[in-house]
Protein backbone atom coordinates (compact mmCIF):
# COMPACT_ATOMS: atom_id res chain seq x y z
CA UNK A 1 0.00 0.00 0.00
CA UNK A 2 2.87 2.42 0.84
CA UNK A 3 4.43 2.04 -2.61
CA UNK A 4 1.37 2.57 -4.37
CA UNK A 5 0.87 6.23 -2.11
CA UNK A 6 4.24 7.28 -2.82
CA UNK A 7 4.72 6.11 -6.19
CA UNK A 8 6.60 8.70 -8.60
CA UNK A 9 4.63 6.87 -11.47
CA UNK A 10 1.66 8.14 -12.99
CA UNK A 11 -1.55 7.17 -11.19
CA UNK A 12 -3.76 4.54 -13.63
CA UNK A 13 -7.21 3.95 -13.45
CA UNK A 14 -6.26 0.70 -11.42
CA UNK A 15 -4.13 2.61 -8.69
CA UNK A 16 -6.49 4.95 -8.65
CA UNK A 17 -9.13 2.50 -7.17
CA UNK A 18 -6.51 0.55 -5.21
CA UNK A 19 -5.90 3.83 -3.35
CA UNK A 20 -9.49 4.81 -3.35
CA UNK A 21 -10.27 1.44 -1.61
CA UNK A 22 -8.21 1.89 1.73
CA UNK A 23 -10.00 4.39 4.38
CA UNK A 24 -6.71 6.96 4.78
CA UNK A 25 -9.69 9.69 4.26
CA UNK A 26 -6.78 12.44 3.76
CA UNK A 27 -5.82 10.58 0.95
CA UNK A 28 -9.08 10.01 -0.67
CA UNK A 29 -10.56 13.52 -0.70
CA UNK A 30 -7.55 14.99 -2.59
CA UNK A 31 -9.51 12.91 -5.68
CA UNK A 32 -12.20 15.33 -6.75
CA UNK A 33 -13.55 15.96 -9.91
CA UNK A 34 -12.74 19.37 -12.09
CA UNK A 35 -16.22 20.34 -12.81
CA UNK A 36 -17.92 20.64 -9.78
CA UNK A 37 -15.32 20.27 -7.06
CA UNK A 38 -16.56 17.24 -5.19
CA UNK A 39 -15.21 13.80 -4.20
CA UNK A 40 -18.46 12.12 -3.91
CA UNK A 41 -19.34 8.79 -5.94
CA UNK A 42 -15.69 8.42 -6.60
CA UNK A 43 -17.05 5.14 -8.78
CA UNK A 44 -18.43 7.55 -11.26
CA UNK A 45 -15.25 9.48 -11.07
CA UNK A 46 -12.66 8.89 -14.27
CA UNK A 47 -9.02 9.81 -14.04
CA UNK A 48 -7.69 11.49 -17.34
CA UNK A 49 -4.66 9.36 -18.60
CA UNK A 50 -2.52 12.64 -20.09
CA UNK A 51 -3.31 14.50 -16.93
CA UNK A 52 -4.93 12.93 -13.96
CA UNK A 53 -7.77 15.22 -13.48
CA UNK A 54 -10.31 13.60 -11.96
CA UNK A 55 -14.31 14.38 -13.69
CA UNK A 56 -17.26 12.91 -12.73
CA UNK A 57 -19.05 10.64 -15.83
CA UNK A 58 -22.28 12.84 -15.47
CA UNK A 59 -20.35 16.06 -15.21
CA UNK A 60 -18.58 15.85 -18.75
CA UNK A 61 -20.46 17.49 -21.92
CA UNK A 62 -22.13 15.21 -23.19
CA UNK A 63 -22.04 13.37 -19.90
CA UNK A 64 -20.86 9.80 -20.17
CA UNK A 65 -23.82 6.56 -19.42
CA UNK A 66 -20.59 4.54 -17.72
CA UNK A 67 -16.93 4.45 -17.12
CA UNK A 68 -15.21 4.03 -20.08
CA UNK A 69 -13.12 0.86 -21.09
CA UNK A 70 -9.13 1.75 -21.97
CA UNK A 71 -7.62 5.18 -22.09
CA UNK A 72 -9.74 8.41 -21.44
CA UNK A 73 -8.47 11.91 -22.11
CA UNK A 74 -9.95 14.55 -20.40
CA UNK A 75 -11.75 17.68 -22.72
CA UNK A 76 -8.29 19.73 -21.46
CA UNK A 77 -6.03 17.05 -22.86
CA UNK A 78 -8.12 16.45 -26.31
CA UNK A 79 -8.00 20.14 -26.97
CA UNK A 80 -4.79 20.60 -25.85
CA UNK A 81 -3.82 17.67 -28.41
CA UNK A 82 -5.76 19.45 -31.21
CA UNK A 83 -4.26 22.49 -30.69
CA UNK A 84 -0.90 20.88 -31.22
CA UNK A 85 0.59 21.56 -35.13
CA UNK A 86 0.59 18.70 -37.20
CA UNK A 87 4.05 16.60 -37.67
CA UNK A 88 5.37 17.09 -40.95
CA UNK A 89 4.39 14.98 -43.86
CA UNK A 90 5.56 14.39 -47.94
CA UNK A 91 8.32 15.33 -49.00
CA UNK A 92 10.93 17.55 -48.19
CA UNK A 93 11.85 19.97 -51.00
CA UNK A 94 14.92 19.15 -53.01
CA UNK A 95 18.11 21.77 -53.35
CA UNK A 96 18.79 20.19 -56.49
CA UNK A 97 16.62 21.80 -59.73
CA UNK A 98 15.85 19.14 -62.48
CA UNK A 99 15.07 19.64 -65.96
CA UNK A 100 12.66 17.66 -67.69
CA UNK A 101 15.98 15.92 -69.22
CA UNK A 102 17.69 15.96 -66.55
CA UNK A 103 15.15 14.28 -64.22
CA UNK A 104 14.45 11.65 -66.77
CA UNK A 105 18.02 10.84 -66.92
CA UNK A 106 18.33 10.37 -63.33
CA UNK A 107 15.10 8.13 -62.86
CA UNK A 108 16.90 5.88 -65.79
CA UNK A 109 20.07 5.82 -64.14
CA UNK A 110 18.29 4.70 -60.53
CA UNK A 111 16.12 2.15 -62.59
CA UNK A 112 18.79 0.54 -63.98
CA UNK A 113 20.48 0.63 -60.62
CA UNK A 114 17.51 -0.36 -58.37
CA UNK A 115 16.57 -3.30 -60.99
CA UNK A 116 20.42 -4.33 -61.93
CA UNK A 117 19.90 -4.24 -65.51
CA UNK A 118 20.32 -2.03 -68.33
CA UNK A 119 16.97 0.68 -68.55
CA UNK A 120 15.53 -0.55 -71.52
CA UNK A 121 15.50 -4.38 -70.57
CA UNK A 122 13.07 -3.01 -67.40
CA UNK A 123 9.78 -4.07 -68.34
CA UNK A 124 7.25 -1.59 -67.10
CA UNK A 125 5.22 -4.83 -65.46
CA UNK A 126 7.95 -5.05 -63.04
CA UNK A 127 8.30 -1.44 -62.56
CA UNK A 128 4.57 -1.12 -61.67
CA UNK A 129 4.80 -4.89 -59.85
CA UNK A 130 7.68 -3.36 -57.91
CA UNK A 131 5.98 -0.06 -57.15
CA UNK A 132 2.68 -1.77 -55.59
CA UNK A 133 4.68 -4.20 -53.57
CA UNK A 134 6.63 -1.31 -52.07
CA UNK A 135 3.08 0.45 -51.22
CA UNK A 136 1.38 -2.26 -49.95
CA UNK A 137 4.49 -3.26 -47.79
CA UNK A 138 4.97 -1.69 -44.60
CA UNK A 139 8.00 -2.88 -43.48
CA UNK A 140 10.06 -1.25 -46.20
Amino acid sequence: WDELRHSPEPCTKMTMRLRRSHSNSQFVDSYVCRICSRGDEDDKLLLCDGCDDNYHIFCLLPPLPEIPKGIWRCPKCVMAECKRPPEAFGFEQATREYTLQSFGEMADAFKADYFNMPVHMVPTELVEKEFWRLVNSIEE
